[in-house]
C-alpha cells in the first residue's frame, strides 16, 4: 500500500470515528417538537444534515459505530460486568 493510500485511509477513519464521537453526544440531547412530550433526539436531524452538506460521508459505518457507542454510553457496568441500565433508559434493568 503506498504512503498516500495510507494517509487516505487514516483520515477516512479519523473522519469516521470523530463523526460518531459527535453523534453519540448529540444522540443524548433530545429537543421538543410539536406536540408536547413528543422528544426527537437531535443525532436523528444531524446525521442526514452531515449526509447532505459532506461529499462522501461515510453514513453507514458511523452509524454502525454510533448505535454500540450510544448504548455505552448510556449504561454503567455492574461489577459482575452486566448492564445496568440509568435511570434515563426507563425500560428494563438488567441485573
Amino acid at each position: 500500500m503506498s504512503h498516500e493510500k495510507k494517509d487516505s485511509a487514516l483520515q477516512k477513519m479519523q473522519l469516521i470515528l470523530l463523526s460518531a464521537a459527535i453523534m453519540i453526544v448529540l444522540a443524548q440531547l433530545n429537543i421538543n417538537l410539536i406536540i408536547n412530550g413528543f422528544k426527537i433526539s437531535l443525532a436523528v436531524i444531524c446525521l442526514p444534515l452531515f449526509a447532505f452538506l459532506f461529499e462522501h460521508f461515510p453514513v453507514f459505518p458511523v452509524t454502525l459505530i454510533t448505535a454500540p457507542g450510544c448504548l455505552l454510553f448510556m449504561c454503567d457496568f455492574s461489577r459482575s460486568g452486566i448492564f445496568v441500565w440509568n435511570s434515563s433508559c426507563r425500560f428494563w434493568e438488567l441485573t
